[in-house]
């Protein structure tokens, strides 16, 4: 299913099946997505900020900054807008496996959630909660800790 771009802000998507769905780009500032299935999705530069994703399976989804474009002179690649997630709820969702790499996590609510294996490298992890997180295998390398929660001492 393409919902690339598609403005979702608001909806009510309770129990939606959104396995394989491309969300690039799409806006779901307060969704509400308690129970839905994002495994799998591709959910680059997307916003869910305020969203609920209670009881959600993002399992395996990919969630990386976009890339806007190339610099003229030294040839790198530039991240557009990163997957945005702040204020959001994930109690108790399934997030294993899942590529967060540089996702904006502040102050969102991730008590129970399950981030075994998934990858938060350089994520924004401020005043966000964990409690009760199963967190083995998660990769923390480089995020932003300040205030958060629940998670386990860096080093």
């Amino acid at each position: 299913m393409d919902l690339t771009e598609a403005d979702l802000r608001w909806a009510s998507l309770i129990g939606a099946d959104l396995h394989k769905a491309y969300l690039s780009w799409a806006n779901l500032d307060d969704a509400y997505l308690y129970r839905s299935d994002l495994s799998s999705a591709d959910l680059t530069g997307a916003s869910f900020a305020g969203a609920t994703l209670t009881g959600a399976n993002l399992r395996g989804a990919a969630m990386h900054c976009g890339v806007v474009e190339s610099d003229q002179v030294t040839g790198e690649l530039q991240l557009g807008d990163c997957v945005d997630l702040r204020n959001a709820r994930l109690n108790d969702a399934d997030l294993r496996n899942a590529e967060m790499s540089d996702v904006d996590f502040r102050g969102a609510l991730l008590f129970r959630a399950d981030l075994r294996g998934a990858d938060l490298t350089d994520a924004n992890l401020t005043d966000a909660g964990f409690r009760g997180a199963k967190l083995t295998g998660a990769k923390l390398n480089g995020a932003a800790r300040t205030g958060a929660r629940g998670l386990p001492p860096a080093g």
